[in-house]
């Protein structure tokens, strides 16, 4: 252990040493009613989760939360915590789990569209004009019509002043 560094890596890595033991995620245990949600909204997430269009995902957000509105007004007031004193709220967790499930999958299609507008551009391909030797060259407007355009560097230039 040469310096500080060393020793904070030493109290992170050494699990029989810190002083605050990792806490473990709890894993809730989903009703009936959440499952249902839970399930619907994976069949939902599974629908786009090959092409997550911005428009596709929108439709599926509104789909999971008419499949929640529906569970909600459907089910026991036991479910229902925020309006009828309920003490399970796994509709609303299970309803907040797909939604953030759907917000990466939008958030990583929103990057990929980042990257694509970001890369620079091609550069164009130079543009060589092709000389065709076996075209015959057309006479120009004034040798074809006899009509001259404007005045000849010789002559004066005429105004209406002169008339």
């Amino acid at each position: 252990m040469n310096n500080g560094r060393d020793i904070l890596r030493y109290w992170a890595d050494n699990v029989d040493s810190r002083l605050y033991p990792a806490v473990e995620p709890k894993k809730p245990e989903w009703c009936s009613e959440a499952t249902q949600l839970r399930e619907t909204g994976n069949a939902l997430i599974g629908l786009v989760q090959a092409e997550p269009t911005s428009e596709k995902l929108g439709l599926v957000k509104g789909l999971l939360l008419d499949s929640y509105a529906h569970l909600w007004f459907t089910t026991t007031n036991d479910h229902r915590p925020e309006t009828y004193g309920g003490n399970h709220h796994c509709i609303h967790d299970a309803l907040l789990l797909v939604w953030k499930q759907l917000d990466n999958l939008d958030m990583a299609q929103r990057m990929l569209s980042l990257e694509d507008l970001l890369k620079p551009a091609p550069a164009p391909l130079p543009v060589h004009p092709v000389i065709d030797m076996d075209v015959d060259i057309e006479p120009s407007v004034q040798e074809y019509s006899g009509i001259v355009v404007g005045h000849q560097k010789d002559e004066p230039q005429e105004t209406d002043e002169d008339e």
